[in-house]
């Protein structure tokens, strides 16, 4: 099964509802549009693969969850183990409130992850069983965003050649 697939399905299940979850802007100072009192939000997109290339584009799409896959393998049951990280990414612009929406922000994608019915996306992935959802902060963040990782597991049956019963072994 192709990862690509774990990722869209990734993509489909939280969009809708990081859509109910809005978060600071970089623009968090007054805004005309906005009313008296209140801070610019708009929902946290979700992203596949790398980062946007500029620190402009990434300000626009900021805040945003980017959905990247680090590493596979298949194991000695003929599963594939799949290591996905889910990066997320605010900016930075009211210390104290930026630090509140990240933790946030993995918090609530955590409780997502857990509640998935018997842990499976797609029809085909699930989360491991033991998966701790662990989740990193790295000390250097560039400016002026505030990022954070969440690392997962996810399992799916392993791509396998299947031997023709028209072919002759030649050995």
């Amino acid at each position: 099964m192709s990862a690509f697939l774990l990722l869209t399905s990734l993509r489909e299940y939280l969009a809708p509802l990081l859509a109910e979850l809005p978060l600071a802007t970089h623009e968090r100072a007054q805004d005309a549009r906005v009313p008296e009192g209140q801070i610019p939000c708009k929902p946290c997109k979700v992203l596949i693969g790398s980062m946007p290339p500029t620190t402009q584009d990434a300000l626009s799409a900021a805040p945003f969850a980017l959905l990247q896959l680090l590493e596979g393998r298949r194991d000695e049951n003929g599963i594939d183990q799949i290591r996905l990280a889910i990066r997320v990414c605010i900016v930075n612009s009211e210390h104290e409130a930026a630090e509140n929406d990240l933790h946030n922000l993995i918090s609530q994608i955590r409780l997502w992850l857990c509640a998935l019915p018997g842990g499976v996306i797609g029809k085909t992935f699930r989360l491991e069983p033991d998966c701790e959802l662990e989740w990193s902060r790295p000390d250097e963040q560039v400016a002026p965003f505030l990022q954070a990782f969440i690392f997962t597991n996810w399992q799916t049956r392993a791509a396998g050649a299947e031997v023709s019963p028209y072919m002759v072994d030649y050995e």
